[in-house]
């Protein structure tokens, strides 16, 4: 049975990242396959938190707040997810990883312009980054610079309500 990460992260990791791994099925990286696939410079995505990072750039989706709505009665419900997508970028020189870290501002969104529905998530009406927030963000003990972008995604379920 499919489920929110298999239907929704899992697929919004692979805009990002590119072609899913052969070794870690919630790992996707067209940087690792050499295809051109995914957002260009990033070693790729995971779509759960991984143990570890090794390389950067690189990202990972965390599930957010989400909203749920009968519409019209018996049968239809709307969903809109708020995803986290978490950029990272090893903390060297502010220059050097400045300079790494700003054209993701421009390129994943592009990403999401272009598979506005994430390479066909279930039931989705259309997914794209409504807010992206440079800073610092500690992870395993170690910080990175990084972009943190919201991810909308909108959804239109068929559903049966039973007593």
């Amino acid at each position: 049975m499919s489920g929110f990460q298999d239907d929704v992260l899992d697929h919004l990791a692979q805009v990002v990242g590119g072609t899913i791994s052969t070794v870690d099925s919630h790992f996707f990286s067209g940087d690792k396959n050499a295809d051109g696939t995914g957002v260009a410079g990033l070693k790729g995505c995971w779509s759960e938190m991984p143990n570890g990072i090794q390389s950067t750039p690189t990202a990972f989706i965390e599930p957010g707040p989400f909203t749920a709505e009968l519409l019209g009665g018996q049968g239809k419900e709307g969903e809109e997810d708020e995803v986290k997508l978490r950029l990272l970028v090893a903390k060297y020189d502010m220059k050097s990883s400045m300079g790494i870290l700003t054209p993701f501002r421009d390129s994943v969104p592009a990403a999401f312009r272009a598979h506005m529905q994430a390479y066909a998530i279930p039931d989705c009406l259309d997914c794209f980054i409504t807010k992206g927030t440079p800073g610092v963000y500690n992870y395993g003990g170690d910080d990175y610079f990084s972009w943190e972008f919201t991810v909308r995604v909108r959804r239109l379920l068929s559903v049966t309500y039973t007593a």
